[in-house]
């Protein structure tokens, strides 16, 4: 639908993921992430950080590392990266303004706490309110008395709250924004820990470039955008642009269908598969650590007509196409819609040495991959891709991988309206 002549038109979008991009979002984890690594049960990272022979400070040395690599080879392939404590640096008015209503809605909860703890809390809102973009991804961590209290003290504070926590996840900046055609949807996170990521998101890219906010507590990693998805029809091949695959996990939420025909009208999208994770049916293939499902874990479109994914895992799913229609197993799905189906062996599915899926598409038969996935990789380049592989094992360790760590904004033919529109909103 078009936008009224009065409206600012979003200059975010995304039409496909398997074409050349031309900006992406990321960021640079930080101090806030540190807190992960030292209680990874807690903060939904790998289970296997407990036994990692490094410290807190030495894993976050090599993940930044790992991740200023990856911004090296997307900038060496004309890449844009916008940084999100770059953006959040020139919205600290918004920062404020949001610290305080959390903190303001949140105060009769705190009636149960110790008056020390009380004090703690009151503290660290201050230590926020001094250094506003490091204190709204450190939350109550930025106050030297909260940081110092004991663990299981400060994880009540955090599960009783369900806010001004350490944003220890928000590197994994695809997952609280969804880009569509016609702007951004902001999403839902069902992990009590990750519920502020998609507020800091749009503080950061800004409300006017949002269509929509999502009701239900499903999450933006789980849609992916493909620019042509083949199919039979009438002995043709048809490419359609703008597909969306939207994932339905364990954790979706009740009345995600209805969410899905409302992103559906905004989006401009001209059609839509509902991917059913197989977590839904089978409790027993649920991530560790409460980690939600995400379709780009299970599967990625790496081409026009190439799907790269683990083939047990599809055959586990279940796909219609709109909502409501005919049920069918995931990988009949993926023979009969995709020319190829690239597989993920088993043993990179998951955990820190696994989401052999979650690669980052580039266009032109590229993908960026971790040199961690060695079957992954020789399968790809098998398929005639070129596999840039630098080493991510230490950020993996978040449940995640490139495709996770870059929020898509952007594909090339779209670079002069995108131009245009910054031009019109200085």
């Amino acid at each position: 639908m078009p936008m009224a002549k009065s409206e600012v038109q979003p200059i975010y979008r995304c039409e496909t993921e398997v074409r050349k991009p031309s900006i992406f979002l990321s960021h640079e984890p930080g101090l806030e992430t540190l807190i992960a690594v030292e209680n990874s049960d807690h903060w939904g990272f790998d289970p296997s950080l407990k036994k990692d022979p490094r410290s807190p400070e030495l894993w976050l040395e090599d993940g930044i590392r790992e991740h200023k690599e990856m911004v090296s080879v997307l900038r060496g392939k004309g890449i844009e990266i916008l940084y999100l404590r770059s953006l959040l640096e020139g919205k600290k008015h918004e920062i404020k303004r949001y610290i305080l209503n959390e903190f303001y809605r949140i105060r009769n909860k705190l009636a149960p706490l110790d008056r020390s703890v009380k004090k703690a809390i009151d503290a660290s809102v201050t230590a926020m309110m001094d250094s506003l973009v490091s204190g709204v991804l450190l939350g109550l961590e930025s106050g030297r008395r909260f940081r110092e209290m004991k663990y299981s003290k400060k994880r009540e504070v955090y599960c009783l709250l369900e806010t001004l926590m350490p944003q220890t996840s928000i590197y994994f900046t695809q997952d609280p924004v969804i880009s569509t055609p016609n702007g951004l949807v902001k999403a839902q996170m069902a992990m009590p820990i990750r519920r502020q990521e998609p507020d800091i998101m749009q503080i950061a890219l800004g409300k006017k470039n949002y269509i929509h906010e999502l009701g239900s507590t499903t999450e933006g990693g789980d849609i992916t955008m493909c620019s042509s998805l083949s199919y039979a029809a009438g002995g043709d091949v048809r490419y359609v642009g703008g597909t969306m695959l939207f994932g339905v996990s364990a954790q979706s939420g009740k009345g995600i269908e209805e969410e899905i025909m409302r992103i559906l009208k905004k989006s401009g999208v001209n059609r839509l598969f509902v991917f059913y994770m197989p977590n839904i049916s089978d409790s027993s293939l649920s991530y560790a650590g409460g980690n939600v499902m995400h379709l780009d874990t299970i599967m990625m479109p790496i081409a026009d007509g190439v799907l790269l994914a683990n083939v047990n895992m599809l055959k586990k799913s279940r796909v219609s196409e709109g909502i409501g229609g005919k049920l069918v197993n995931g990988y009949h799905w993926a023979r009969k819609n995709f020319e190829r189906v690239i597989s993920v062996p088993d043993r990179e599915q998951q955990g820190t040495y696994g989401w052999g899926s979650n690669v980052l598409p580039l266009g032109n038969m590229e993908v960026l991959s971790s040199t961690h996935l060695r079957y992954t990789n020789k399968n790809l380049r098998e398929a005639g891709f070129d596999v840039i592989a630098i080493n991510a094992a230490t950020l993996t360790s978040g449940f995640g991988s490139f495709h996770c760590m870059t929020a898509y904004l952007m594909w090339m033919q779209q670079q002069n309206l995108y131009s245009r529109a910054l031009k019109r909103q200085k």
